[in-house]
C-alpha cells in the first residue's frame, strides 16, 4: 500500500512538470561553486509590526577546503544584519515581549528544494520588480512532509518565485512555527552575484578544517 501510494504521489508531482522544475532548481544550486545572494527578509511579528532584515547568502569557490572537500559540497552560509530603518513603537513592544526573535535560515537550502515534497503545483506566473529589473517568474506552491516541516520549523505550503530564465529562486514565502504562534515571512533576493571574490565576512571558520579528514575513519580511543 505504501509503495502504491508513493508511486501515485510521484506520478501526480510529475504530471505538470512542477516537480521537474524543483529538481532543476536543486541541480542548478548544486552546480554553483561560488555565489553571493543578497536581499531582504520581512517578518510579520504582529498586525502592526513588519520587520525588514537584510541578509547575504554565500558559498565560497572555486576553491576546496583544507580537507580537500570540493567547493560544491561546502554548505551555504547566511549572514543577517540589523533591521532596516528605525524600529516603530509597536515593533519595539512586540520584540521586547518576545525577548527577541531569530531569523530562520532553513529556507536557503535551495539545493535540497526537491527533498521531502508531498505536493507541488504551479500558480499563475508573475513579474517581480526588483532593483536589478523585472524578473519573469514561475511560481510554485510546495508542501513538504511532516518530517521536513518539523526539522525546518515550517508549517503549511511554501511558495517559491523562480526566475524562468535562470532557474534561480528570487522570492520565498513561508510560515514559521514560532512562539506564541505561526509567523509569516517573505524573503526577496534582490541581487545575485556568481563568481568573483569571496566576501570578507565569510572567514576561514566557515570552511571545514583538517579535522574533517577524520570523517569515515576509526575514531581514536577516548574516555
Amino acid at each position: 500500500v505504501v509503495l502504491t501510494v508513493s508511486l501515485l504521489i510521484a506520478a501526480s508531482l510529475h504530471a505538470d512538470g512542477a516537480y521537474d522544475l524543483l529538481i532543476s532548481v536543486a541541480e542548478k544550486y548544486d552546480s554553483l561553486s561560488n555565489f553571493v545572494l543578497e536581499g531582504i527578509e520581512t517578518a510579520a511579528l504582529s498586525p502592526d509590526c513588519n520587520v525588514e532584515i537584510p541578509f547575504q547568502i554565500a558559498r565560497p569557490g572555486p576553491l576546496t577546503s583544507s580537507a580537500g572537500i570540493p567547493a560544491t559540497s561546502l554548505p551555504l552560509t547566511i549572514r543577517f544584519t540589523h533591521a532596516k530603518g528605525p524600529i516603530s513603537k509597536p515593533c519595539f513592544d512586540v520584540v521586547k515581549k518576545l525577548g527577541g526573535f531569530r531569523s530562520p535560515g532553513e529556507w536557503t537550502e535551495f539545493n535540497r528544494i526537491d527533498v521531502g515534497v508531498t505536493d507541488v503545483h504551479e500558480l499563475p506566473p508573475q513579474i517581480l520588480k526588483l532593483y536589478s529589473g523585472a524578473i519573469h517568474c514561475t511560481v510554485l506552491e510546495v508542501v513538504y512532509d511532516d518530517y521536513y516541516q518539523r526539522i525546518r520549523a515550517f508549517t503549511g505550503p511554501i511558495r517559491y518565485w523562480i526566475d524562468a530564465a535562470t532557474h534561480l529562486v528570487r522570492r520565498v514565502e513561508f510560515t514559521e512555527v514560532a512562539e506564541p504562534g505561526a509567523r509569516s515571512w517573505t524573503a526577496t533576493l534582490e541581487k545575485i552575484s556568481i563568481g568573483g571574490p569571496i566576501p570578507p565576512w565569510l572567514g576561514p571558520a566557515d570552511i571545514p578544517d583538517e579535522h574533517t579528514k577524520l570523517i569515515g575513519k576509526l575514531a581514536p580511543d577516548f574516555a
